[in-house]
This record gives structure tokens, C-alpha cells and sequence, in this order.
């Protein structure tokens, strides 16, 4: 459990950070595209 909840921590202050410096806008148009990739 603790290990996951590491993980997702980290994950969430990246996306946090991303969206801090780039703007929601630009965030969401980012994850967009990945998934197309997928």
C-alpha cells in the first residue's frame, strides 16, 4: 500500500507541476494527444 501511494504521489505533483507551469489548457490538450497515441 505505502509503495502505490508513492507512486501516485509523484505522478500527481508532476501533473501538478506541468499544469502550474504550462496551464490547465495546455495540460489537457497534452494528455489528450497521448491517449490518441495509445
Amino acid at each position: 500500500m505505502s509503495k502505490k501511494k508513492n507512486f501516485f504521489d509523484k505522478d500527481f505533483i508532476q501533473i501538478f507541476n506541468q499544469v502550474e507551469e504550462n496551464g490547465l489548457t495546455y495540460y489537457t490538450q497534452n494528455q489528450q494527444e497521448t491517449d490518441d497515441n495509445d
